[in-house]
Order: structure tokens, then sequence, then C-alpha cells
């Protein structure tokens, strides 16, 4: 990582004014409800920079789209065996890991296994199900597409310190512990 740059300088300024200045106008068109307008500046932030995070994922995905990949859905499935060893995973493990619906998740497994990227294997303890691995091409496609999507982070994240990614991390986290009391 570089050094942290000015908030104030470059593509996220005028964003940033604009959160702030949302923010603010909405706490005086609800005059009787208090609002942290900082937090909503701060969330809207947040939700723009997802947005645009993932723009830039997809964007690089699309380079892989003649090996049968379609999507970040695709590149987490893939990542998700690529990591989990040569054994690989059941259909359940994926769904819930990638919180997906089984259904979704056994559609996306037999088009990636068409593309060559997978193969499925019977469970010996269970006849109804499947261990799914990688296929050499599909570990071979999982470290490109990882090394991708990784240049793309490093890119977007390249104005924060070592240590401002660590606390940024450490931040998020707290909060996706948060969500499941939404």
């Amino acid at each position: 990582m570089s050094e942290p740059s000015s908030a104030k300088s470059g593509a996220w300024s005028g964003e940033d004014d604009f959160s702030s200045a949302s923010a603010k106008e909405w706490s005086t068109l609800v005059p009787n409800v208090d609002l942290d307008v900082d937090l909503t500046a701060m969330a809207t932030r947040f939700q723009r920079a997802a947005r645009v995070l993932a723009a830039a994922h997809n964007k690089q995905l699309k380079h892989f789209a003649g090996q049968g990949i379609t999507g970040v859905a695709d590149y987490d499935t893939i990542v998700l065996l690529r990591r989990s060893g040569p054994s690989g995973l059941q259909i359940t493990e994926i769904s819930k890991s990638l919180r997906m619906t089984r259904g979704a998740s056994s559609n996306r497994i037999d088009r990636l296994e068409r593309d060559g990227l997978i193969d499925r294997t019977s469970n010996p303890r269970d006849r109804r199900s499947h261990f799914v691995s990688l296929t050499p091409k599909g570990a071979s496609l999982a470290e490109e597409m990882y090394t991708a999507v990784h240049a793309v982070d490093a890119a977007f994240f390249r104005g924060l310190s070592d240590s401002q990614v660590r606390d940024l991390a450490e931040l998020l986290s707290i909060v996706r512990g948060t969500r499941r009391e939404l």
C-alpha cells in the first residue's frame, strides 16, 4: 500500500461532498427526527465505494468469459473450491459458504462442470450427495482470476497505508457482525 491520500483530493472528493451535503439536507427535511448526518454520509460513501469496487471486479472478470466465467458468483465458486483443497466440497457446503440457494448452486455447478472447470464425485458415505472439486483447468483459472481481481483490489485501496487497510478490515468485520440484527 502507498501513503494515504488527502481526504479532499482525488476522485472521491466530489462524492464525499455530495454525501455530506445530501445527509445535511435530510436533517433539514426531517427536522423532528434526530439524524446522525455523519453516519448517513458515511453509509452513502460505503454504498458507492462498494458499487465501484463491484463494477471493477465484474469488468476484470469479463476477460474470463470465454472460459466459462459469467461473473462474480462464478469467481466466488471457483476460488472457494481452489481454497478447499483436492477433495472439494459438497454442494450444500458451497451454498452455505456463498449464501446461495442449493438450486442456484446446483445450476452453477452444472454449468461449470459442462465447461470443464469442475468435477463431481460421489460421496462414498451418502449416495445422494457429491463432492465438487476443480479440474486442473479450473485450478489454473482460479489462480489467474484471483491474481486479476487482487490487482483491482490493490488499485482500489492504493491510497491507504498498510495500517489503514488493517484498521478498515477490522472495522468492516465489526459492521458485518451487526448485520444479523437488521
